[in-house]
């Protein structure tokens, strides 16, 4: 649930961080950020379909986080690069809801498969509790890291 509770705050901090690092209006920004919330949307009941049929769910977990990790990556190279064409800018955060839709499509329905049935409830309020803790702290921890290192002075 840590990978998915890095990936909210992000987009949270994401409006300011695309209208500085790429100059792009405020409101454009915006318009990118609603991207992997929609490609999760979409994705979520195909990818786990595909999931249900591979059955591989740890692969489909680890290769997920790699994903996140080469996706975000990938933003800090783009950077870094001049005069981007929008869909460069777009693509990350297309991948960044293909990532999310790919994780959340494999690990909730793992938990039924290591847990007893009379657990189930417990188990998943554990799950939700650790993804609540980290969607508060995490915000804490990405402002204290913007505020030591300005986004304009990385650039």
């Amino acid at each position: 649930m840590l990978s998915e509770a890095l990936f909210i705050p992000f987009l949270d901090n994401g409006n300011t961080y695309f209208s500085t690092i790429y100059n792009i209006p405020s409101t454009e920004a915006g318009t990118f950020l609603v991207l992997p919330y929609v490609f999760c949307a979409l994705l979520c009941p195909f990818l786990g379909l595909l999931v249900d049929r591979i059955k591989w769910r740890s692969v489909v977990i680890i290769f997920s986080c790699f994903m996140f990790v080469l996706t975000y990556g990938g933003m800090m190279f783009l950077e870094y690069q001049e005069d981007l064409p929008k869909a460069l800018i777009a693509l990350p955060l297309i991948l960044l809801g293909i990532c999310c839709a790919l994780f959340c499509t494999a690990i909730v329905p793992s938990v039924p498969m290591v847990v007893e049935p009379k657990l189930f409830g417990t188990a998943f309020g554990l799950m939700e509790m650790l993804q609540n803790l980290a969607l508060a702290c995490f915000p804490i921890f990405a402002s204290m890291i913007q505020n030591t290192v300005p986004i304009t002075e990385r650039r």
